[in-house]
Order: structure tokens, then C-alpha cells, then sequence
């Protein structure tokens, strides 16, 4: 990592001093990343995946409770309005000029030749360097992001994401109800959304949409023993016909 900052950074405060007019190449710094933390979601302070571990670490101390609920309904919300791209896995390819690289057509893009072609354009289209390419180089960026996404994130919305959003919420409601008790709960119509389940639906205890129904039915017993103000709001909602129907 060093000598890639050394790079992107380098002498540059004092060239720059020395001389001003000159142009600079354009290093982009790669993104950071931790193994550790790959398939984890990032939400006000907390990596879900690890705090919804609840084996592992049973007595999280969460702080801003209603700050964290509110952002977790900020990322369903978000969630649920993704949509598939439009860009292929060849298209991406092509956009970034694998072949120039060392990529073979039908092989899997190799991380180090994926960085290598994505730096080298952004030297040559990024608007910094070339106003004129800011177009291709939002192209370039998706394409980046479409060949090293390794959890389907451009396919619509992921459900272990809302798994996770759910098992957070329910972690909330359980350990602190005294806190949130003073608040309406704002998350029925999503909640709700999620354990309707239409006629003639034989999918619905599907090992891909079982643990969310699960958890979701779980998550409106827990906001309701919290306030009585969602019990009244989840009977106005229509919710308790269908968590019969979900029930029956």
C-alpha cells in the first residue's frame, strides 16, 4: 500500500512549487480493501454481518439507537429501489480495453489487470486530466464496478442485505425497547411489503425467502411489545390480515 501512496502522492507538493505550469500524470489510488470484510454492508457506524453475529458478539454495545434505525430504514429503502444494469460482462470488458492487458476472451478478469486497466484510462479520461471524456469515463467507472462486484449488487436488490437490515432492527427492538418506545415505528409499509404473500405464491418458504419472512414476522412482534403506538399502527396497516395469511 505504501508504495502506491508514494505514488499517487509522491514528491508532487514540491514539483508542483517548482513548477507550476507543468501537467501531471493522473495516478488514481485503488480502493482499500479488507478480506475480512468482503460480503459485509457498512451502515451508520456498524458492519452489519458482524453485528448481526450475535455468537460472536453477544453484548454489542450499539449507541445512537434511533440515528441507527432511522439509517437502516434509509438502506432498505435504497435497497429495494435497485435495479439491474443495463452494461453486460463482455460490454465491461470491452469498455476497459481488457485485451490490451493480458485478458483472454471467457477467462475470469484477473484483480491485478482489472486495476492496471482501469488506471490507465482514468489517466487519459478522467475530467481532471480531460474535460472532454468525462462521458466515457463514468463508463469506465461503471464497468470498474460491474467486473469487481462479487455480490451481484448490480442485479437488483440483494436479500441477505435486507436480512441483515432486518436482523438489525430486530437487535434494536430487543435490546433497547425502553429507548425507542417513545417513537412510531416508520417501517411498516416496507415491512409489511416483505411477508405478503400473493395467491398461489408456493415460493414463499423457499430456503431464499424463508429466513427474511422469519425474521420480518419476528421484527413485527418486537415492535409492537415495544410501544403500543405500533401495535395501532400495524392494525390501521392491515398488517395483522396479512400475517394471518402469512400464519394460515
Amino acid at each position: 500500500m505504501l508504495p502506491q501512496i508514494h505514488q499517487h502522492v509522491g514528491d508532487f507538493n514540491m514539483k508542483l512549487k517548482q513548477h507550476s505550469r507543468s501537467l501531471y500524470d493522473y495516478n488514481p489510488m485503488p480502493p482499500v480493501e479488507y478480506p475480512e470484510l468482503e460480503g459485509d454492508i457498512w451502515c451508520h457506524r456498524y458492519y452489519l454481518s458482524n453485528l448481526c453475529n450475535e455468537d460472536k458478539f453477544p453484548d454489542w454495545d450499539i449507541k445512537d439507537h434511533v440515528e441507527f434505525l432511522q439509517a437502516l430504514l434509509t438502506k432498505w429503502r435504497n435497497e429495494l429501489l435497485l435495479t439491474p444494469v443495463s452494461l453486460s460482462y463482455d460490454d465491461a470488458c470491452k469498455i476497459l480495453e481488457l485485451e490490451r492487458f493480458g485478458w483472454e476472451a471467457g477467462s475470469v478478469v484477473d484483480e491485478g489487470i482489472l486495476k492496471k486497466a482501469y488506471r490507465q484510462l482514468a489517466k487519459v479520461y478522467h475530467p481532471d486530466k480531460n474535460p472532454e471524456g468525462h462521458e466515457h469515463f463514468q463508463k469506465i467507472h461503471k464497468a470498474y464496478d460491474l467486473l469487481r462486484s462479487s455480490d451481484n449488487s448490480n442485479s437488483g436488490p440483494r436479500q441477505w442485505v435486507i436480512l441483515l437490515i432486518l436482523k438489525a432492527q430486530c437487535i434494536l427492538f430487543r435490546r433497547y425497547p425502553k429507548v425507542l418506545a417513545p417513537f412510531k415505528y416508520a417501517g411498516y409499509p416496507l415491512l409489511l411489503e416483505a411477508i405478503t404473500i400473493e395467491d398461489g405464491d408456493s415460493r414463499f418458504l423457499s430456503e431464499e425467502r424463508s429466513p427474511a419472512l422469519e425474521i420480518a414476522t419476528q421484527l413485527c412482534w418486537l415492535t409492537c411489545v415495544c410501544c403500543t403506538l405500533n401495535g395501532e399502527e400495524l392494525y390501521r396497516s392491515d398488517g395483522l390480515a396479512i400475517l394471518s395469511n402469512l400464519l394460515s
